[in-house]
């Protein structure tokens, strides 16, 4: 009984690979190989322009990362104007200290500590 399951699955399986490979073959037609052409021979021009071209590129890409550093700066602007807005809302509702040097002093103090290693954290 297991004999003919076994060879029923093979069978379908041989027939599912088969009609595959048909489909396979009928959508990806053989490659063609390409035909070489001769290279024409470049003047004086192309040579500088090939030269010159990653220089022309980098100069542009300085242009894109100012663009993006004056974009940066618009919304840091923009959040601290968003944060100071929402400090103040929230001034009439919880008392915040107007000066925040104790809590830079904090979070300074914060950042010089080492890191704790999760077991130690765990074992405090």
């Amino acid at each position: 009984m297991i004999e003919r399951l076994l060879r029923l699955a093979r069978t379908q399986v041989a027939t599912t690979c088969e009609l595959a490979c048909h489909r396979v073959r009928t959508f990806w037609p053989a490659a063609r190989p390409l035909e070489r052409t001769a290279a024409a021979p470049l003047f004086r021009e192309d040579h500088w322009a090939r030269a010159t071209a990653p220089i022309a590129t980098a100069i542009a890409g300085f242009a894109q990362v100012e663009a993006f550093q004056s974009a940066a700066a618009c919304r840091i602007v923009a959040a601290d104007y968003a944060l100071q807005h929402l400090i103040e809302e929230l001034r009439t509702v919880m008392p915040i200290p107007a000066d925040t040097a104790p809590l830079r002093a904090v979070l300074a103090a914060a950042a010089k500590q080492p890191a704790v290693a999760p077991d130690e954290a765990l074992a405090a």
